[in-house]
Protein backbone atom coordinates (compact mmCIF):
# COMPACT_ATOMS: atom_id res chain seq x y z
CA UNK A 1 0.00 0.00 0.00
CA UNK A 2 1.10 3.89 -0.84
CA UNK A 3 0.29 6.73 0.81
CA UNK A 4 -2.67 7.55 -1.62
CA UNK A 5 -3.53 3.54 -0.76
CA UNK A 6 -3.65 4.50 3.05
CA UNK A 7 -5.63 7.58 2.48
CA UNK A 8 -8.84 5.55 -0.46
CA UNK A 9 -8.42 2.75 2.48
CA UNK A 10 -9.27 5.17 5.42
CA UNK A 11 -12.23 6.86 3.71
CA UNK A 12 -14.02 3.79 4.68
CA UNK A 13 -14.35 4.37 8.41
CA UNK A 14 -12.43 8.18 8.86
CA UNK A 15 -13.04 11.37 7.70
CA UNK A 16 -10.31 12.91 6.22
CA UNK A 17 -9.59 16.28 7.34
CA UNK A 18 -6.39 17.03 5.81
CA UNK A 19 -4.42 15.52 2.84
CA UNK A 20 -0.86 15.96 2.06
CA UNK A 21 1.15 14.57 -0.02
CA UNK A 22 5.27 13.74 0.24
CA UNK A 23 6.63 17.65 -0.07
CA UNK A 24 10.05 18.71 -0.64
CA UNK A 25 11.33 17.93 2.59
CA UNK A 26 9.76 14.32 1.86
CA UNK A 27 6.98 14.10 4.16
CA UNK A 28 3.76 13.28 3.99
CA UNK A 29 0.85 14.08 6.49
CA UNK A 30 -2.77 13.38 6.45
CA UNK A 31 -5.38 14.09 9.72
CA UNK A 32 -8.35 11.84 9.71
CA UNK A 33 -11.42 11.75 12.54
CA UNK A 34 -13.77 8.78 12.80
CA UNK A 35 -16.82 9.00 11.47
CA UNK A 36 -19.70 8.94 13.92
CA UNK A 37 -17.61 9.12 17.19
CA UNK A 38 -18.44 12.74 18.13
CA UNK A 39 -16.28 13.45 21.42
CA UNK A 40 -15.54 9.79 22.08
CA UNK A 41 -12.38 9.24 19.62
CA UNK A 42 -9.70 11.77 19.59
CA UNK A 43 -8.40 12.81 15.78
CA UNK A 44 -5.50 11.47 14.51
CA UNK A 45 -2.25 13.05 12.93
CA UNK A 46 -0.21 10.43 10.56
CA UNK A 47 3.23 10.89 8.99
CA UNK A 48 4.83 8.84 6.66
CA UNK A 49 8.46 7.50 7.42
CA UNK A 50 10.69 6.52 5.03
CA UNK A 51 13.00 4.56 5.91
CA UNK A 52 14.07 2.92 2.80
CA UNK A 53 17.10 4.28 2.74
CA UNK A 54 17.68 1.78 5.55
CA UNK A 55 16.85 -0.88 4.30
CA UNK A 56 13.37 -0.98 6.07
CA UNK A 57 10.31 -0.05 4.01
CA UNK A 58 7.91 2.72 4.44
CA UNK A 59 5.22 3.18 7.19
CA UNK A 60 2.74 5.31 8.91
CA UNK A 61 3.63 6.35 12.43
CA UNK A 62 -0.43 7.86 13.99
CA UNK A 63 -0.47 9.46 16.84
CA UNK A 64 -4.01 10.55 18.50
CA UNK A 65 -3.65 13.16 21.14
CA UNK A 66 -4.86 12.04 25.09
CA UNK A 67 -4.55 15.26 26.71
CA UNK A 68 -2.03 17.77 27.77
CA UNK A 69 0.99 16.23 30.16
CA UNK A 70 -0.16 18.51 33.03
CA UNK A 71 -3.86 17.92 32.82
CA UNK A 72 -2.89 13.62 32.77
CA UNK A 73 -2.26 11.03 35.20
CA UNK A 74 0.54 9.66 33.13
CA UNK A 75 1.66 7.06 35.52
CA UNK A 76 -1.94 5.84 35.13
CA UNK A 77 -1.95 6.08 31.50
CA UNK A 78 1.30 4.06 31.54
CA UNK A 79 0.27 1.41 33.67
CA UNK A 80 -3.06 1.32 31.63
CA UNK A 81 -1.13 0.38 27.96
CA UNK A 82 -0.02 -3.20 29.46
CA UNK A 83 -3.88 -3.92 28.64
CA UNK A 84 -4.29 -2.51 25.27
CA UNK A 85 -3.42 -4.13 22.05
CA UNK A 86 -2.24 -1.13 20.49
CA UNK A 87 0.17 1.97 20.93
CA UNK A 88 2.81 3.62 23.12
CA UNK A 89 2.50 6.97 24.26
CA UNK A 90 4.78 9.32 23.63
CA UNK A 91 5.01 13.33 24.76
CA UNK A 92 4.45 15.47 21.54
CA UNK A 93 5.39 19.53 22.71
CA UNK A 94 3.00 19.71 25.85
CA UNK A 95 0.92 16.47 24.74
CA UNK A 96 0.35 13.16 26.06
CA UNK A 97 -0.44 10.94 22.64
CA UNK A 98 -0.88 7.64 21.81
CA UNK A 99 1.53 6.52 19.22
CA UNK A 100 1.01 3.45 16.76
CA UNK A 101 2.66 2.58 13.57
CA UNK A 102 2.15 0.83 10.40
CA UNK A 103 4.41 -0.59 7.44
CA UNK A 104 2.82 0.39 4.04
CA UNK A 105 4.71 -2.78 2.67
CA UNK A 106 2.07 -5.06 1.73
CA UNK A 107 -0.52 -3.39 4.00
CA UNK A 108 -4.19 -4.38 3.23
CA UNK A 109 -7.26 -2.47 3.96
CA UNK A 110 -8.48 -4.14 7.05
CA UNK A 111 -4.90 -4.22 8.53
CA UNK A 112 -4.71 -0.41 8.13
CA UNK A 113 -8.35 0.56 9.31
CA UNK A 114 -8.68 -1.59 12.69
CA UNK A 115 -5.50 -0.25 14.44
CA UNK A 116 -6.28 2.92 14.00
CA UNK A 117 -10.05 2.73 14.94
CA UNK A 118 -8.82 1.66 18.15
CA UNK A 119 -5.95 3.88 18.25
CA UNK A 120 -8.46 6.49 17.93
CA UNK A 121 -11.04 4.91 20.55
CA UNK A 122 -8.31 4.41 23.27
CA UNK A 123 -6.71 7.78 22.92
CA UNK A 124 -10.28 9.11 23.42
CA UNK A 125 -11.14 6.69 26.13
CA UNK A 126 -7.54 7.37 28.23
CA UNK A 127 -8.32 11.58 27.96
CA UNK A 128 -11.52 10.54 30.28
CA UNK A 129 -10.19 8.25 31.97
CA UNK A 130 -6.49 9.72 33.28
CA UNK A 131 -7.22 13.30 33.31
CA UNK A 132 -6.39 14.60 36.71
CA UNK A 133 -9.39 15.70 38.62
CA UNK A 134 -9.95 19.40 37.96
CA UNK A 135 -8.31 20.01 34.68
CA UNK A 136 -10.36 21.24 31.97
CA UNK A 137 -10.71 18.88 29.02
Amino acid sequence: MDWFGLRDALQSKFRIVQFTPRDDQGEAVMIVELEGSGERAAPIVIADVDMRHEGRGIYARATAPIGRVEEMNVPAALDHLKTTVVGGLTVIDEDLMLQHTLPLDGLDTARAVRPLVLLATTAGEMRQRFQVPGAAL
